[in-house]
């Protein structure tokens, strides 16, 4: 649910049309999904993948993570952002910083907790290729864990030749998220 595609013309006004039927589809087929509420909106400036960089982009994003959520009542599960530590996602020119992204899933899951308190969120969705284990660690140590009901990862091990061989790896997230209570 990239948030450029509902706040397209004019800031503030939500267009959600193109999703609606997508979504009363996949909830007529039983469907359940997670949307990813993701990337900027033009309007706010710096493209559609810059990161939340201002506070009137978090002000803005936290408006839309709400307006998304109360108009998709049946939706109970959202993830926070795609990849924020890789730079093509969060922002360009290393602006993928783990303190900027733990603030805003901090303010983000305030924002829909207020409206919506039955709403599942999930952090991460780590790109596992990009120092995946030490960014995750980074934005546990800022304070994510209090604001999230789960924590996913985008397990890019194209060179693992077996689930076995994956393992190790996911061992790694496991352990930081044990480090902090776990779920």
């Amino acid at each position: 649910a990239s948030w450029y595609n509902f706040e397209k013309t004019e800031k503030g006004k939500y267009d959600f049309t193109k999703w609606d039927t997508a979504v009363a589809e996949m909830e007529k087929r039983n469907v359940k999904f997670v949307p990813i509420l993701t990337y900027s909106s033009p309007l706010y400036g710096l493209g559609n993948r810059s990161g939340i960089v201002t506070n009137e982009m978090m002000d803005a994003f936290a408006n839309f993570a709400k307006a998304f959520v109360q108009h998709y009542p049946n939706i109970d599960t959202v993830e926070l952002w795609n990849e924020p530590n890789n730079n093509g996602f969060w922002g360009p020119n290393g602006m993928n910083n783990p303190n900027d992204y733990a603030n805003f899933v901090k303010i983000i899951s305030q924002a829909i907790k207020e409206v919506r308190p039955d709403v599942t969120v999930i952090a991460g969705a780590i790109d596992v290729s990009k120092n995946g284990p030490g960014w995750s660690r980074e934005i546990f140590e800022y304070g994510i864990y209090p604001y999230i009901d789960a924590f996913s990862t985008h397990p890019y091990y194209h060179t693992a030749v077996n689930d076995e061989a994956f393992l190790p790896k996911l061992k790694q997230y496991t352990d930081i998220i044990d480090d902090y209570g776990g779920w």
